[in-house]
This record gives structure tokens, C-alpha cells and sequence, in this order.
């Protein structure tokens, strides 16, 4: 095993922190500052697969799936300090693995049996997760976003920088027309934004080979990606595990827990 220098670690630590929310910031052409501030984590309660366990403390028929909601919360939080720490591609990777266990987690809870051959399948990919929740109705109003957080996950693991590229684009474009319409268009069409010294230049990508090394993402670049997978992760884990539904599910583990105890004492007096 090699052991690195406690000195060269820090060192390391040090160049991503430089670039961190809060340490540096970078302006592109047309005023805007990276990385964007993220919000908190807004998950507050993440349903359990058989309700009742939060006060029965024991599950009827246990699956494996039903430990993806540890590992919700756990990819939601280190995707937050990854952010924080400017380990932008590190959080993107938490960000698209919590989004993609969120849309499994909530296709296998609403199925209607528990041992759903879905979680056995090897090739269940976010892509199909995707579709799956469509067909199911979830997520609906999410659906053109977790489809540009596909693309960008087929860009990572596959290695395709050209991909990667044009869905930065597209990203860019949808931060820039959602955060508000007093902001001048970015007219970004097939441009690629590259960082040198701070300051911001945009490349046009149609003259580049795509084995050029323009063509890959700097780490700044990567801050943009890795706000709006966040962004989008959060937004997603509040609209179905935010307070506002944590009552409700509250209720429906008592509920579930009072339909149990129902269903036991017909079974003993039977």
C-alpha cells in the first residue's frame, strides 16, 4: 500500500477548495459568477418500504432493495460537501447516483408487490428508471431535466466529451432562462466556455476536432454541471421527502401499523 505525505494531501485538498463556493468565483461573459451557492438539503424523510417498521421495528417479507433509502440520504449528503469542498465532479457523481436510486426506490415502492423483478434486473439503468417512472406517472414534471442528467451520465461513463459538451450547453441555457427573464440571452448556441486566468471564453465548438482538449470540461465547468445535478436532486427528494410530506408520511405508518394490528388480532381469534 503507498502512503502519501500528509503535506501532498492538504496540498491536493487545498486546489479544489481554491475553487470552492465562497474561496474564488469566475464571471463569464455575460455577468454571471460561478459556482452558484446551492441550497440546504431538503430531504426530511425518506418513506419506509413496509410503513409499519418505524414503530414495529421489524419489516413482514425484508428485500434488498428496501436499504436504498440509506443510501438516498448518504448520496445526498456527499454530494453537498463534495460541492462545498470544489470536488464539483465528485458531487455530480452523489448528485446522478441519489437521483437514480430516488426513482428506483419510489418505481419499487409503488409497485404492487413487494418482490419486484425490476430490482433484480442488472441492465435497470437510469435511462429505464426514467422511462419507468413515466409509465408510472412520477416525476412527470421533472422529466426534461433527468433526461439532460441521463445524458450527462452517459457523457461521464462512457467517456464522451463531445456529449458532455452540448449537454453543458443545454444545461447553461436552462439555468440561464430559469433563474429570470430580466437577464440578457446568453445566445450560447454551439459554444464551449473555457477558463484561463479567471476570466471567461467562449470557444465555438464547430471548429474544434473532438479530440481536442478544449472539448474537455474544466472543473469550473464542471461546478455548473454539478449545481444543477444537486439542484435537481434536491428538488426532487423535497417534492416527495420534504417537511411538507413528512406528516403524511408519519400518518401512514400509523396507519399501516393500526391495519397490521387489525389484521393480527382477527388472526389470533381465529
Amino acid at each position: 500500500m503507498i502512503e502519501k505525505d500528509d503535506d501532498f494531501i492538504s496540498w491536493l485538498e487545498r486546489i479544489y477548495f481554491l475553487e470552492a463556493p465562497g474561496q474564488s468565483s469566475y464571471e463569464d461573459h455575460i455577468g454571471h459568477y460561478y459556482p452558484y451557492p446551492i441550497s440546504e438539503i431538503g430531504i426530511e424523510f425518506i418513506p419506509l418500504p413496509e410503513p409499519h417498521a418505524l414503530i414495529t421495528d421489524w419489516y413482514n417479507d425484508p428485500q434488498d432493495w428496501y436499504h436504498i433509502r440509506n443510501l438516498i440520504d448518504e448520496f445526498a449528503r456527499q454530494s453537498f460537501v463534495c460541492y462545498h469542498k470544489g470536488l464539483f465532479f465528485a458531487s455530480t457523481a452523489a448528485s446522478i447516483s441519489c437521483i437514480e436510486l430516488i426513482l428506483k426506490y419510489e418505481c419499487l415502492r409503488n409497485a404492487k408487490e413487494p418482490k419486484d423483478p425490476r430490482a433484480l434486473e442488472e441492465n435497470w439503468t437510469l435511462g429505464t428508471a426514467i422511462k419507468d417512472c413515466r409509465d408510472k406517472g412520477l416525476f412527470l414534471e421533472f422529466d426534461t431535466k433527468l433526461n439532460l442528467i441521463n445524458t450527462v451520465r452517459n457523457g461521464i461513463f462512457h467517456f464522451n466529451p463531445v456529449k458532455l459538451r452540448k449537454v453543458m450547453i443545454a444545461i447553461r441555457k436552462d439555468i440561464d432562462e430559469s433563474n429570470s427573464a430580466d437577464k440578457p440571452d446568453s445566445g450560447i448556441k454551439n459554444m464551449g466556455l473555457v477558463y484561463k486566468d479567471g476570466i471567461g471564453y467562449l470557444v465555438e465548438l464547430s471548429d474544434l476536432p473532438p479530440e481536442d482538449p478544449l472539448m474537455n470540461l474544466t472543473n469550473i465547468e464542471w461546478s455548473v454541471i454539478a449545481y444543477y445535478s444537486y439542484e435537481l436532486m434536491n428538488e426532487i427528494g423535497c417534492s416527495i421527502y420534504g417537511i411538507e410530506k413528512k406528516i403524511g408520511c408519519l400518518r401512514e405508518c400509523l396507519d399501516d401499523y393500526s391495519r397490521i394490528n387489525r389484521l393480527s388480532k382477527r388472526l389470533s381469534q381465529n
